[in-house]
C-alpha cells in the first residue's frame, strides 16, 4: 500500500519527469515514461514488489539516461539530488538508483546482476 508520503514523492516525481522530457524527441518522452511506469506498477503487482520503489524508478529511469545527460553518472547524480530533495529514505534513494543503474536494456551490451525483485 503506498501512504500519503510516498503519494506525494510518486506526484513530485510525475511532475518533474513531465517538464523534463514533454518535449524529448529521442523516443524517450513522456509518453515512453507513462508506458514503462504502467507496465512496471503492473508487474509488481502481480509479483508482490514494492509498487512504491517500482513505480519510482520507472518514473525517474531517463532522468539518469546517459543520452539526455553529459553521461549516466550525471544523471544518476541528478536523480539522487531530486530524490534527495524530496524526502525519500536513504533506503528508498539506494534502491531506486540500484535499479536504474542496472536496467537491462543499456544499448543491449551492458548487463549488471539485479540485487532484488523490483529490479528485474
Amino acid at each position: 500500500m503506498i501512504t500519503d508520503r510516498q503519494a506525494k514523492i510518486l506526484q513530485e516525481a510525475r511532475d518533474f519527469v513531465y517538464a523534463e522530457l514533454k518535449d524529448e524527441m529521442s523516443g524517450h518522452d513522456w509518453w515512453h515514461i507513462v508506458r514503462v511506469t504502467n507496465n512496471a506498477v503492473e508487474i509488481a503487482t502481480q509479483e508482490q514488489a514494492d509498487v512504491f520503489i517500482c513505480e519510482l524508478a520507472a518514473l525517474l529511469h531517463d532522468i539518469a539516461d546517459g543520452k539526455l545527460n553529459e553521461n549516466e553518472e550525471v544523471g544518476l547524480q541528478k536523480v539522487e539530488q531530486w530524490l534527495q530533495n524530496h524526502q525519500a529514505s536513504d533506503a528508498e534513494i539506494a534502491h531506486v538508483l540500484d535499479i536504474i543503474s542496472t536496467m537491462s536494456f543499456k544499448g543491449g551490451h551492458q548487463q549488471k546482476n539485479v540485487s532484488t525483485l523490483e529490479g528485474q
